[in-house]
């Protein structure tokens, strides 16, 4: 893995880091200009097996690496700012909407952290119109977390929303600078479903205000860059 700079103007290799950084499934995620554009941020996945346990914990993590230093190695040259446990839990195990394993994460020019996430809600209570599920499922909320590290502020939460027992997903593609409002999406019905619903603009203090998907677009637009 590599995180090189390149000359605009040039076209120039100006520096690059190679390292592995104890990544899992999905290695880096994102990167992210912050530090008023003398760090990047870089959001990966990564695993730790505590002391006596027999399996590992995922996480997802943000280093800052300074850019303007010259260094051979991201391992030693950037440091963790911040880091989560991915989220995990079960009808039996009700948990808060957070960071989900799966997905990425991006960073504000305040070093604001914003993830999409899941959860379970505590008090479900599904949708009169629609078909009653007999248990609180997995995915039972989806939405947005922000995590205002440079204040040292808890976790709030953007956006969430009732799945009613349908698999859901959600993605954060690009955040304010302030990490109060993200563009992204959620989607309905799995990878299966026949008309799956996706949901896509700007999700901010519990509202949604609909984009016009590309045309190019027929499920989620998880490659589009803002």
């Amino acid at each position: 893995m590599w995180v090189r700079v390149y000359s605009v103007a040039t076209g120039a290799l100006l520096h690059a880091w190679p390292g592995l950084l104890n990544t899992s499934w999905g290695g880096y995620s994102t990167l992210a200009w912050t530090g008023r554009g003398r760090q990047l941020a870089i959001g990966y996945t990564f695993s730790v097996t505590p002391a006596g346990a027999k399996q590992a914990r995922s996480y997802l993590g943000v280093r800052l690496l300074d850019a303007g230093r010259p260094g051979h190695s991201l391992t030693t040259d950037s440091r963790l700012a911040w880091s989560t446990p991915a989220a995990d839990g079960g009808p039996s195990r009700p948990t808060p909407l957070s960071c989900a394993s799966d997905l990425q994460v991006v960073v504000s020019a305040d070093g604001t952290v914003v993830c999409a996430g899941y959860g379970v809600l505590r008090d479900y209570q599904p949708n009169p119109f629609a078909k009653t599920c007999p248990a609180v499922p997995d995915w039972a909320s989806v939405g947005f977390v922000a995590y205002p590290t440079a204040t040292g502020k808890r976790a709030r939460t953007l956006f969430q929303y009732d799945t009613n027992c349908s698999p859901g997903n959600s993605g954060v593609l690009w955040t304010s600078s302030a990490g109060d409002r993200v563009i992204g999406y959620y989607s309905l019905g799995g990878l299966l479903a026949t008309k799956p619903v996706v949901r896509f603009g700007v999700f901010s203090h519990g509202r949604y205000t609909p984009l016009p998907l590309p045309p190019t677009t027929e499920t989620v637009p998880a490659t589009i860059a803002w």
